[in-house]
């Protein structure tokens, strides 16, 4: 089953609707090596701190345009708004340790 990201909240893929789908976006980034592209970056945070591996803050970042999002305020409310089984699936996505999706002002501390 496919799935998209649209108004705060993830849903099946209707025929008539135009926005990102999740298999397409993952095989895209595989074919591209994108996730093991972010993998290789240098991470100058204190190693004893890090929570979430810099590969999965950036793909955050990286999916607010993915998935349409108009900010990443608006992001992190439709991550919030997500059941758990969409969450699993955000969090397989993110490669995120922990079962946890970060917050968007952890993602801005670790870019910034």
């Amino acid at each position: 089953m496919s799935v998209i990201i649209e108004n705060s909240k993830i849903k099946s893929n209707p025929q008539n609707e135009k926005n990102t789908d999740i298999a397409v976006w993952l095989r895209f980034l595989k074919e591209q090596k994108i996730i093991q592209l972010f993998e290789e970056i240098p991470d100058p945070r204190q190693q004893s701190k890090i929570q979430y591996p810099l590969s999965s803050l950036l793909m955050w970042g990286l999916s607010v345009p993915a998935f349409r999002q108009f900010s990443k305020h608006e992001f992190q409310t439709t991550l919030e708004n997500l059941s758990a089984e969409e969450k699993e699936g955000v969090i397989n996505l993110l490669g995120c340790p922990g079962k946890q999706i970060p917050h968007s002002s952890t993602v801005d501390h670790a870019l910034l």
